[in-house]
């Protein structure tokens, strides 16, 4: 059960600008997830960082924002049932190399991960629950996906593409809008890129299972 989705900055709206704060995000989340806890004690429960869901380090870490506020998880009856989920994309198309957007997840996530490491309070599941592009090879093609492609599956961390609907009833006020990122087609009938599918998502699909199971990789066609 997800709590919030991507909370950000004002982004304009001053309404906002006092409610983005660590105490805040704590109180709400905390409140959210007994109330959830309450109703069904057998859930996970998704709790998402800041900052459009990229950055969840100050969650985990010895010398983040919570722990320097004294804020802990570790007496919550559902501690256990905490996953922390993050959302990756690269809307300008800056990725250069795949060693340097794993350093930028591990910072920003993947750490939580390592129960060896000596930076975290304890650690957490992690899940991608978002992260996409175009649906064609232009897409698939490019840095941000290779990289992924090969990231998610290597560091065992559970992911969901944005988005599956090839098309809406109505969005940004346009009707039957058409969803260039879907990975279904406008009719939701195929895959809006098959190609891409089989040589993309599918071993990548494969390769994160194979991750857990111990098996071989697959390679990309």
């Amino acid at each position: 059960m997800a709590l919030r989705n991507e909370l950000r900055d004002d982004n304009g709206f001053l309404w906002t600008a006092k409610w983005i704060t660590w105490d805040n995000w704590y109180g709400n989340m905390t409140d959210g997830a007994a109330a959830v806890h309450a109703a069904n004690p057998d859930l996970l429960i998704y709790f998402s960082g800041m900052n459009f869901d990229e950055e969840l380090r100050d969650i985990f870490t010895r010398d983040g924002a919570l722990a320097e506020k004294g804020l802990a998880f570790s007496t919550l009856p559902y501690v256990d049932k905490i996953v922390l989920e993050v959302h990756n994309y690269d809307m300008t198309g800056t990725d250069t190399d795949c060693e340097s957007k794993l350093e930028e997840l591990t910072y920003n996530a993947f750490l939580a991960q390592d129960e060896s490491s000596p930076e975290i309070i304890r650690p957490y599941p992690v899940v991608m629950t978002e992260w996409g592009h175009a649906q064609n090879e232009a897409g698939y093609a490019s840095v941000y996906s290779t990289c992924l492609r090969d990231i998610l599956p290597q560091q065992q961390v559970s992911w969901m593409v944005w988005v599956l609907g090839g098309s809406y009833y109505i969005r940004q006020g346009v009707q039957d809008y058409d969803e260039t990122w879907g990975l279904l087609d406008h009719t939701w009938k195929n895959w809006r890129c098959p190609e891409c599918i089989a040589s993309g998502l599918q071993p990548m699909v494969a390769n994160t299972l194979s991750s857990v199971r111990g098996t071989e990789p697959v390679e990309a066609s």
